[in-house]
């Protein structure tokens, strides 16, 4: 079986902070809130819901579920539109398949937007498998176990597969499943986000074709 590459999509294969971020500043002002921390990129990754508490510090059920609801009405529309794919990622992702390596996501956006996307920058054919947190019912408690799930599913071994993100959130996933981690230095892995000390750290799409070989023995 080929050795398999599963990506994080937020951070890591497109730059979404200017949608997430212009919407979020929409709902807050829609509903007359102000922040409790600022409205900077370090909120990104986490599932919506603990983004938006984090940002509001609501946790009333019905509040937030109306804040999620109001998020999704203006992100799926036009919302969406400011996200930017990062350069030299769409080389990267059809090298890896012409190189023989099998492509999976799993991501904690929404199924929905990441399959919108994956379309507009015509990156959907390269991907075997792409999970989201709602991609099945009753969702993913979190990426721990969406990651969990997809080897058992798959029959993947953590010495067939790697996992690439951009944030701690996304080391700590990896280590949970087993998986080994490499991390990009161009997302949202910044302050309370930050990957450890120990993590292998790729600073451009270019060379993320090469620590990939490296890390299979290629």
């Amino acid at each position: 079986m080929a050795n398999t590459v599963i990506f994080d999509f937020d951070g890591t294969i497109v730059d979404s902070a200017p949608a997430i971020l212009a919407t979020l500043q929409q709902v807050l002002s829609t509903h007359q809130i102000k922040p409790v921390r600022p409205l900077n990129r370090d909120l990104i990754g986490p599932p919506l819901a603990a983004t938006i508490m984090a940002l509001t510090g609501i946790n009333e059920l019905p509040k937030l579920e109306q804040l999620i609801a109001g998020f999704k009405a203006e992100y799926d529309g036009s919302g969406l539109n400011s996200t930017l794919l990062y350069e030299g990622m769409d080389v990267l992702i059809s090298d890896l398949v012409k190189s023989g390596y099998r492509l999976m996501l799993a991501t904690n956006k929404r199924q929905y937007p990441t399959e919108r996307l994956l379309i507009k920058f015509k990156l959907a054919e390269f991907f075997d498998e792409v999970h989201c947190l709602d991609t099945r019912s009753p969702p993913y408690i979190d990426k721990a176990g969406m990651l969990t799930a997809m080897l058992q599913n798959e029959s993947l071994t953590p010495r067939q597969s790697i996992y690439i993100g951009d944030t701690c959130h996304d080391e700590v996933a990896a280590a949970k499943a087993g998986l080994p981690f490499l991390a990009v230095a161009w997302g949202y892995g910044v302050g309370v986000q930050r990957v450890s000390a120990k993590a292998r750290i790729v600073a451009a799409p270019a060379a993320l074709l090469t620590a990939i070989a490296d890390h299979f023995g290629r």
